[in-house]
């Protein structure tokens, strides 16, 4: 059964379409970057979204239309005008349209990556402090100081600090590497975390829970295929951020639109 996201997921209000706003938990305006001693203010409010009220809203949209199966795909071929689909437990599923969204690593056809996966890492924790470890009521989208360690391993392997209050003396901080091939490592970036942490006098008081983040930054368009790949599984995933939520949330109801309009032109055929 569907449920909800287990990553926490920012975007850009901006860019956040209207029919996600209600699955909003928290907007900030105070939204800062540290690039060396002084703060750069981004003047763009960012939003945190609420996974499950993310899900409620998509179900409550789709409505009663939706069959759920549970399976793992592992071919797809058009039969006639229609598809059959193969399962790895060797079930056939009909369908008009096959739409690949399986994620980074795709489903159907994994995306190319000449020279190998280059990563984005995180690790972070959700956490009550007793000092706030970044500005109360604003978010530091990257924070690149790091007196606390030496320069030449900052140069080899640089990351930043992204924090976000919650409320009351709750944040989130994650240790971030924006891309390396091959990708920082949990061990090091949780080490990073709480070093930067007690460097700062910030330690945290108690964890609430801690994420781990990782996938490819250089995605590339999925093998040709006749199916339709959506999604990070079709590389729209945005090269510098890595952001990709805000716009699948844009991108879907055009995608499913085209999709709808041309099968009632076109029946099974159009696909």
């Amino acid at each position: 059964p569907p449920r909800p996201f287990p990553a926490t997921y920012g975007a850009w209000l901006d860019e956040v379409p209207p029919s996600a706003r209600t699955a909003l938990a928290q907007v900030w305006s105070d939204v800062r970057v540290y690039t060396g001693p002084e703060a750069t203010p981004l003047l763009r409010p960012y939003a945190l979204l609420d996974n499950a009220r993310l899900l409620e809203a998509l179900l409550a949209r789709a409505g009663g239309g939706l069959c759920w199966t549970r399976g793992h795909v592992v071919h797809a071929q058009q039969v006639g005008e229609g598809w059959e689909v193969r399962g790895r437990g060797g079930e056939t599923w009909r369908a008009s349209v096959v739409v690949d969204a399986g994620g980074h690593g795709g489903s159907l056809g994994a995306p190319v990556r000449p020279g190998g996966a280059a990563l984005q890492t995180a690790y972070g924790l959700v956490a009550q402090f007793d000092r706030p470890p970044g500005p109360p009521g604003g978010m530091v989208w990257m924070d690149y100081r790091a007196g606390h360690l030496p320069p030449a391993e900052v140069r080899a392997q640089p990351t930043f600090l992204y924090t976000m209050h919650l409320g009351g003396d709750r944040y989130l901080v994650e240790e971030t590497s924006l891309i390396a091939r091959p990708g920082l490592t949990r061990p090091l970036l949780r080490e990073r975390l709480h070093a930067r942490l007690a460097a700062q006098g910030t330690p945290p008081r108690e964890v609430e829970q801690t994420e781990w983040v990782a996938f490819p930054m250089n995605t590339a368009a999925p093998r040709p295929g006749s199916w339709l790949a959506f999604g990070s599984a079709a590389g729209l995933v945005h090269p510098v951020s890595g952001f990709q939520v805000a716009g699948a949330l844009a991108d879907a109801p055009v995608v499913a639109e085209a999709v709808a309009a041309r099968l009632a032109a076109c029946g099974p055929a159009a696909a």
